[in-house]
């Protein structure tokens, strides 16, 4: 069977497409996983936000127009064991205040390491896992479509014959 290039260059531009959401999702298992360690592994305190930073974050358009977006840095402190601590949340939002309370839950043999009490980031982290079943499979549909993948369907019915 002969292939064209404008079919090898689809695959290609698809597998590196596939790659990425693999890549994307890896990034989210990732973080699902720190959290889920957190979560058993962590001590659980409640931190205070001490400053929200304000900043602009430029972004461009597709007619290369630059414009800023408001971004928000919030900085918490808390005690372990008489010893203060600062970390920057990883996530923020504008209605964050100083003085607010932010539940977190730290590492107890390393209190500097934290992870935020976000039920939210966890749900959203699970996508994780789909995003690699969907790129995997995806990946494989591709190369099996190209002739590098055995296919199991055919090579069952001649063992079977």
């Amino acid at each position: 069977m002969k292939k064209n290039n404008s079919s090898i260059s689809m695959v290609i531009i698809a597998i590196i497409f596939i790659l990425f959401f693999i890549f994307v999702g890896y990034i989210c298992l990732s973080n699902l996983l720190r959290q889920v360690w957190f979560v058993i592994n962590g001590t659980e305190t409640v931190a205070t936000v001490s400053f929200v930073e304000e900043t602009y974050i430029k972004t461009s358009d597709a007619e290369d127009e630059c414009d800023e977006v408001l971004a928000y840095k919030v900085f918490i402190e808390y005690t372990v064991d008489g010893k203060d601590y600062v970390g920057k949340l990883p996530t923020s939002s504008a209605h964050m205040q100083k003085g607010d309370k932010v539940a977190i839950y730290y590492n107890p043999k390393s209190p500097g390491d934290f992870s935020t009490k976000s039920v939210f980031w966890m749900i959203a982290n699970l996508l994780g896992i789909c995003i690699i079943a969907i790129g995997c499979t995806a990946l494989w549909k591709v190369l099996n479509f190209m002739g590098y993948m055995p296919d199991v369907k055919k090579k069952k019915n001649l063992e079977e014959k």
